[in-house]
């Protein structure tokens, strides 16, 4: 009757079955899980504030270190959202003195709130500004 397979008699039925390792599905899991918090954190960084830059060219700065959002109604926002005064953005430029400062405004803001910006960071002895646009 076994003339094509040989079994050994010698093992039960529980012994012959083979294991399911785990191991490369928790560590498909955890990339997944990795890459996805990674691709959170970069977005709620880079959508702190709902903006539509205008369009223009140039270069992008190196090692920015600092950026102030102003949105369409003129507010001055830190990186994180955090709605700033004029005072406290000016208080942060001369204690901390940041290399450089990224200024991101809504296309549609007005003009003045832009002057504004830019002549309180004069004030506060800032050196080297950027201003950032989307390239056509």
């Amino acid at each position: 009757m076994n003339e094509f397979y040989e079994f050994d008699e010698g093992l039960s039925f529980s012994e012959e079955k083979g294991e399911i390792n785990l191991i490369p599905l928790l560590d498909t899991i955890f990339i997944l899980l990795i890459f996805f918090s990674l691709l959170l954190i970069h977005a709620s960084q880079t959508r702190a504030m709902d903006i539509e830059l205008p369009q223009g060219e140039g270069v992008a700065p190196a090692g920015t270190s600092w950026r102030v959002f102003i949105s369409r109604n003129g507010d001055l926002m830190r990186d994180d959202g955090e709605i700033m005064t004029p005072e406290t953005v000016k208080e942060y430029l001369q204690s901390r003195r940041p290399a450089r400062v990224l200024l991101s405004a809504d296309r549609r803001v007005v003009f003045e709130r832009v002057i504004e910006a830019l002549n309180l960071m004069k004030d506060a002895g800032l050196e080297n500004l950027s201003v950032e646009v989307t390239s056509p």
